[in-house]
């Protein structure tokens, strides 16, 4: 494979990708993010700060406001990235190892539309990873570099790591791995001044997460405390559960392509000290990810780029073992695979006739509904919109109970309607919108208020904000259709008569 065929699949799967990006509207978690490109700031409640200025240099500070843009970060990053997991393979065996790389990367979920097409974290975190994933893989395994220059290779990788670390804590793993597969393969890097100084760089990113961290009480570290801290008892079944969604997150192809090739047939293939340093690229993040999941729910994202190595050792392995056309076969079904998931499940999200929620009664009609995430908010916020200038509330506040739905609430509804959105409740509740709230001014003082919430996530705003007004009205219900019938409803209140002590 020349660098031709690598170039032809970088293009079919950039078109590929911004055309999903085109199509589907902002899920919860982009819908957020994008706030934090409205409010830069050195850091956030949830995460460092590359996704939200890069948000904000992809729309031109909001000149280009259409999921496209939003997402454009994630698409143009996802050819660089395949290009070094490409490299990576080569770089340890042939060019065919590297294409069958780059091509079961990009027929993974995680590695073509989760961090290829999602305006995520994940998305820059990724590149800045595979290129911290080459660069060690010439510093330990390939031949191409002279010594001093290896030693330079450890200064760079110190650097583009802290990169990674200002998209996503997650990248300090790589560390990790080096420092693992050192101690039992390459103690001499530890005697090194290159390595050192390497560390030093990579603690240099954390300085702007130090510096915010300091100013507000230390609550992304307590953040992400919480989230790595253990839930009451052991539980085996979110292990299982862990899993299923890494299976689904590669693709069932893909992560069969890495059990068989990469865990089961590579240690007859592939040189100890090449499988043991691909191995332990991927250990430490998986395994931390797997021991946490024991004790409490985990997301299956949060482990994908740890599969990026696994995927080379298993493209190694397979291309020594089998035939071209059988290597076409994984390929090819791989793709096809996950071009049927991706139709089905835009199909699903924009013609599945009614809701896949709840359907019990008005109060929570959809919930449960996933597909809700990315379906209907902007005609639901043009609709909520124009009630609202026909019933001259333009000048009252917004609130929400939650930094989602708060986000789309935000995208959707108040640039259209003019009103200013609040999230309102505690920190946990409402992450980055503590922040945001006091940019825009602080929690209004007014007597009117305005609260809107989905039935698929809805809170009862009397629960919610009774011990703040006298009176809670709702409104108007705004019913939402998908394939001619109900999916969820849109409750519009109208809170007065602010209670002195409140706030």
């Amino acid at each position: 494979m020349n660098a031709r065929s690598l170039v032809v699949l970088c293009f079919v799967t950039f078109l590929v990708r911004g055309i999903i990006a085109a199509l589907l509207p902002l899920g919860n978690d982009e819908a957020y993010y994008i706030m934090y490109a409205r409010f830069p700031d050195f850091h956030y409640y949830d995460h460092p700060l590359l996704i939200g200025w890069a948000i904000k240099i992809s729309t031109w500070n909001f000149k280009f406001q259409h999921p496209f843009f939003y997402r454009l970060p994630a698409i143009l990053l996802s050819i660089p990235t395949t290009v070094f997991v490409y490299k990576i393979a080569m770089a340890i065996r042939t060019p065919k190892a590297g294409w069958v790389a780059a091509c079961m990367f990009s027929a993974s979920f995680y590695g073509s539309v989760i961090s290829g097409v999602f305006a995520m974290p994940d998305s820059i975190m990724v590149f800045f990873w595979t290129f911290s994933l080459l660069i060690a893989t010439h510093i330990f395994i390939s031949n191409k570099y002279r010594p001093e220059d290896k030693n330079e290779l450890i200064l760079w990788f110190g650097l583009v790591v802290g990169l990674a670390a200002l998209a996503k804590i997650h990248a300090v793993f790589l560390w990790v791995s080096v420092i693992g597969f050192a101690i039992f393969r390459n103690r001499a890097l530890f005697k090194k001044w290159e390595f050192w100084v390497g560390l030093g760089l990579t603690s240099l990113a954390f300085l702007p997460i130090l510096l915010w961290n300091f100013q507000n009480e230390w609550v992304h570290f307590n953040f992400y405390a919480s989230r790595v801290g253990t839930q009451s008892g052991f539980h085996p079944d979110l292990l299982l559960r862990e899993l299923l969604g890494e299976l689904g997150y590669q693709g069932p192809i893909v992560f069969l392509f890495i059990l068989i090739f990469g865990i089961c047939r590579s240690h007859t293939i592939v040189k100890r000290n090449e499988k043991f340093f691909l191995i332990w690229m991927a250990v430490p993040l998986i395994f931390f990810i797997w021991a946490l999941s024991l004790f409490r729910e985990t997301l299956p994202h949060w482990s994908g780029p740890a599969y990026i190595s696994l995927i080379v050792l298993s493209s190694i392995t397979v291309v020594d073992i089998l035939q071209n056309q059988k290597i076409w076969l994984w390929v090819w079904g791989s793709f096809s695979f996950m071009l049927i998931v991706l139709i089905s499940g835009m199909m699903l999200i924009f013609y599945y006739p009614g809701t896949i929620g709840s359907k019990q009664n008005n109060s929570n009609y959809g919930s449960g509904d996933f597909t809700l995430d990315m379906y209907g908010w902007e005609k639901s916020g043009k609709q909520i919109a124009a009630y609202i200038e026909s019933q001259h509330l333009k000048t009252l506040p917004i609130y929400s109970h939650q930094w989602f739905p708060a986000a789309h609430l935000d995208e959707y509804l108040s640039r259209k309607s003019g009103n200013v959105l609040f999230a309102v409740g505690s920190v946990e509740q409402i992450h980055q919108y503590k922040w945001i709230n006091a940019r825009r001014g602080g929690l209004p003082q007014s007597d009117s208020a305005l609260f809107v919430v989905p039935t698929n996530y809805f809170r009862d705003p009397v629960q919610l904000y009774g011990d703040t007004f006298y009176s809670i009205q709702l409104l108007k219900k705004f019913p939402q259709y998908r394939g001619g019938r109900l999916t969820r409803y849109f409750n519009l209140y109208l809170m007065r008569q602010r209670k002195r002590h409140s706030f």
